[in-house]
């Protein structure tokens, strides 16, 4: 039936005089054009959230178990923050 409702679409014929050449209700020809449309909005909708990974480079000071004198005193500011869809947030300072 999804053939038959891209048929039409592509056909420039009025869905009646289609549905009638094609032996089926225009009612019918109604119901399943819209859901094959309601089907590749859904398609198109789930492509635009696929996952998208991307590299993150850092440059930050060395840091070593004897020198403690590299790290940020005090309360330092993230340098970087990411926020997640799900609300979840990740700093990086």
């Amino acid at each position: 039936m999804f053939l038959l409702a891209k048929q039409w679409e592509e056909s420039g014929l009025t869905r009646k005089v289609f549905a009638k050449k094609h032996g089926i209700t225009f009612r019918s020809l109604e119901y399943w054009y819209r859901k094959q449309k309601k089907q590749q909005a859904s398609e198109s909708n789930h492509k635009t959230n696929e996952l998208n990974f991307f590299e993150v480079g850092l440059l930050a000071h060395p840091v070593t178990a004897n020198k403690q004198e590299n790290l940020p005193s005090g309360n330092p500011s993230p340098q970087i923050v990411l926020t997640f869809p799900s609300g979840l947030t990740l700093k990086i300072y």
